[in-house]
């Protein structure tokens, strides 16, 4: 199940605001907590969290997801070829779930700002014109 922030990302809830769920746990600020890890996984989540937390997709209560993503990837870059199917499919999800994947992966995660919605719907129309110089037409 996507979490309400996925959802919201993703505009579900454009056309039916009342399915909004409003009630999801919030996790609290701060980085991720780093796990014990070994070796290149080590080495994959001091590259990758900074990333993800600077983007947003990774918040303080993720680091088990997280961490499962540094795992799999380390297996993947030590031996890409002898990876089975099923666990390349899996890895792509979890780099997926993060905005990993490329810009296909975060362009499904795109995030609203919040003065998108205070938008005039006449600055469409209007926005670039002007009546002489410094003029707006709507004033």
């Amino acid at each position: 199940m996507k979490s309400a922030v996925e959802l919201e990302a993703t505009g579900a809830w454009d056309k039916n605001k009342k399915r909004r769920r409003t009630e999801e746990p919030v996790p609290p600020d701060g980085a991720l907590i780093k796990p014990r890890l070994k070796g290149l996984a080590s080495k994959i989540w001091d590259i990758y969290a900074p990333i993800c937390l600077e983007m947003k997709t990774a918040a303080h209560g993720d680091e088990l997801a997280f961490t499962t993503l540094c795992n799999m990837e380390a297996e993947y870059q030590k031996d890409p070829d002898g990876m089975q199917t099923s666990r390349l499919a899996e890895r792509m999800k979890v780099l997926e779930r993060f905005g990993l994947a490329g810009r296909g992966s975060r362009a499904k995660l795109a995030l609203k700002t919040k003065d998108e919605g205070k938008k005039d719907p006449a600055d469409k129309y209007f926005g670039n014109v002007t009546i002489g110089p410094g003029n707006s037409v709507r004033q």
